[in-house]
């Protein structure tokens, strides 16, 4: 705990360091990025908080939920009035002016319906469909960096829970060439 203080001390800083002239600048308040910081900081901080009080039991029992509410917010950005298109990509959720990354629930949502479902049982093409569901969403963003780390979280929980390693090897030989395509197939990546 305190070495993640640390941290988030040391990046409140470093914010400050990197954007003071720029919120001068734009906002006429040196302060103003690393007040936005703060503020997500200090969410993030409760939310550590809540999450270390939650009883695992809880979670065990509300894990299919999570999965179930990340599906549905992964489909919310592409419903015009709420998800919001911006620079050719649907990736925010805009409700009240308050903008939501979905993808950033969904990791969390991933890791605990993952940590329930496999301590359960470890089939692959289970796996293989509830893991390519949220990716694929992911990807009609598009946002592939997401999609990549999900996938990445989702195959490191079924390799923890004792998941057949030739299962994952087989997958990236079928991966890396499509995520290839795609990085070299779009100019801005």
């Amino acid at each position: 705990f305190v070495t993640t203080l640390t941290l988030c001390a040391v990046g409140l800083l470093f914010v400050f360091e990197a954007s003071a002239i720029e919120g001068m600048q734009t906002f006429d308040n040196q302060y103003h990025f690393v007040t936005q910081h703060a503020i997500g900081l200090g969410i993030g901080l409760l939310a550590l908080l809540i999450g270390y009080c939650l009883p695992t039991q809880l979670l065990n029992k509300t894990a299919p939920l999570w999965y179930l509410l990340s599906l549905i917010l992964l489909t919310l950005v592409f419903i015009p009035g709420i998800g919001l298109h911006l620079n050719g990509a649907s990736r925010w959720i805009s409700i009240g002016g308050f903008l939501f990354q979905p993808t950033e629930f969904v990791k969390l949502g991933v890791i605990i319906f993952y940590s329930h479902w496999l301590s359960k049982h470890q089939r692959f093409a289970p796996f293989l469909f509830l893991t390519g569901l949220v990716c694929g969403l992911i990807l009609l963003q598009p946002n592939l960096s997401s999609t990549i780390l999900i996938g990445t979280i989702a195959c490191s929980l079924y390799f923890v829970a004792g998941g057949n390693m030739w299962h994952l090897v087989k997958l990236a030989f079928i991966a890396i060439p499509f995520v290839l395509l795609a990085i070299f197939g779009s100019e801005y990546r």
